[in-house]
């Protein structure tokens, strides 16, 4: 570990306790104590360091302060005290860095249905902040199959999970300037209000042009995407909060349809709200276009490729073709429907051709 008083100079800081073979792993200093965790690479611990001053040699150590083989996501002082966050679901607290209690059964979870239940395997939490009245704890949730939860708490033994509105594994969070930020795999998101989290812009797949609007549509980490404009150059969010993946758009003059991950969501005023009229979780949908009074799409349902056409505005699809390829993109050129994509069989590339979407 090394130390600097200038951000500029640094120099190794010796160690007098411990093993050669530990793994630090993240560093907290509140009440006059900095606490370090480390993993043992040889051994089932996970180690705490613990020093008043952080000079060399003045550190005490310990290997039976957290539950013996557990890795620790992160160490925090939040709130006049330090919490150690452990891979899996334990979490401990202690007030001085010495006396460490496991509070992980003491805690009770509402969900965003209020129904309550015990924290169990099913969550977990990588780090948090302290707003000042609230902590807000990042991390993963069964109830939404992964990344992406946030988990508030008053008084840090209460917790409840919030809706979700944004996708990311969360490395590292702050509160600054009355901004939440998390930042993680899949970028940066950030909230005004300690609620809801966005994306500070997009990853686009695909855009259509309306009679009065520009819709693009893409994902960011495993969300969704929607961006509008009247003019190209002003865009306006419209993202649909839990909604996963959209990979291609197409518009019928009166409907745009936003295809993707376990469906299809339509939008009937320019891509300003959407619901979603088809859903199947075992279904992707990736290309789409629209012609001769139909909506044309390929996809894959877990076992092949596919493409359907719809003619209801995308409520119900038939499939016209069951040819195993993966689809890049749909097109509707001179009265001709072209299909573009990978065989998924020996990833070749193949086009296929109709003229009215259905043979």
């Amino acid at each position: 570990m090394l130390t600097s008083a200038d951000g500029i100079a640094w120099t190794t800081i010796a160690f007098n306790a411990g093993s050669p073979t530990d793994q630090f792993m993240s560093v907290a200093y509140g009440n006059g104590v900095y606490i370090l965790t480390a993993r043992d690479t040889l051994g089932p611990y996970a180690n705490i360091y613990r020093s008043t001053t952080a000079a060399n040699n003045s550190w005490t150590y310990s290997t039976s302060a957290l539950s013996l083989g557990a890795m620790v996501n992160r160490v925090q002082f939040l709130n006049n005290k330090f919490f150690a966050f452990l891979a899996g679901n334990d979490m401990y607290s202690s007030t001085d860095g010495i006396t460490w209690t496991n509070f992980t059964s003491s805690v009770v979870l509402t969900n965003p249905d209020n129904s309550t239940t015990p924290w169990n395997s099913s969550h977990q939490i990588f780090n948090g902040v302290w707003d000042g009245t609230k902590y807000h704890f990042y991390g993963s949730s069964a109830y939404y199959s992964g990344y992406g939860s946030t988990f508030t708490s008053t008084d840090g033994v209460n917790f409840r999970l919030l809706t979700k509105t944004a996708y990311i594994v969360p490395q590292e969070s702050n509160y600054i300037n009355g901004l939440w930020l998390v930042c993680g795999n899949e970028g940066v998101v950030s909230s005004s209000d300690g609620l809801t989290y966005k994306h500070p812009g997009g990853s686009f797949r695909e855009m259509v042009k309306t009679a009065n609007k520009y819709v693009a549509v893409g994902v960011v980490g495993q969300d969704a995407q929607v961006y509008n404009s009247t003019d190209f150059t002003n865009w306006t969010d419209h993202s649909p909060a839990n909604q996963r993946e959209f990979y291609t758009v197409a518009y019928d003059g009166t409907n745009v349809l936003a295809g993707g991950y376990t469906g299809v969501m339509r939008s009937t005023n320019d891509g300003d709200s959407w619901s979603t009229v088809y859903n199947n979780t075992n279904e992707t949908f990736s290309a789409m276009a629209y012609g001769n009074g139909r909506f044309v799409a390929g996809g894959y349902d877990g076992n092949a490729g596919f493409i359907r056409y719809s003619t209801d505005a995308g409520t119900t699809w038939t499939t016209a073709s069951t040819a195993d390829n993966w689809y890049i993109k749909i097109k509707h050129i001179n009265n001709v429907f072209f299909a573009f994509g990978n065989r998924n069989s020996d990833y070749e590339s193949v086009i296929m051709y109709s003229t009215d979407g259905i043979t």
